[in-house]
């Protein structure tokens, strides 16, 4: 019953580098209790607007997925580049 509890508490927790919590990035919304994590029913209905609500986080996910990427590779080959012309000064200061 622990690793629930802390799981939760984590993912309620504010991330500095978002501003918000994991539970709201996910779910849109700020968690109230531990009531919140339980599934759905198969079988309960969901209205368009929650379903609209739910394409609009995925879509907005998927570009933050693409931007980290983007920046990730910005970074290794500033890193590369770097270390080339760390390299080549090296040579020529021997």
């Amino acid at each position: 019953m622990i690793l629930p509890t802390t799981q939760f508490a984590y993912n309620s927790s504010i991330n500095r580098s978002i501003g918000m919590s994991h539970f709201k990035v996910v779910h849109g919304y700020k968690p109230r209790k531990p009531l919140d994590l339980l599934p759905m029913s198969i079988h309960a209905r969901v209205s368009k607007s929650v379903e609209s609500f739910a394409c609009r986080i995925q879509d907005l996910h998927i570009e933050i997925t693409k931007q980290i990427q983007a920046i990730m590779r910005n970074i290794n080959f500033n890193l590369i580049y770097i270390n080339d012309i760390m390299s080549l000064m090296w040579e020529t200061m021997l």
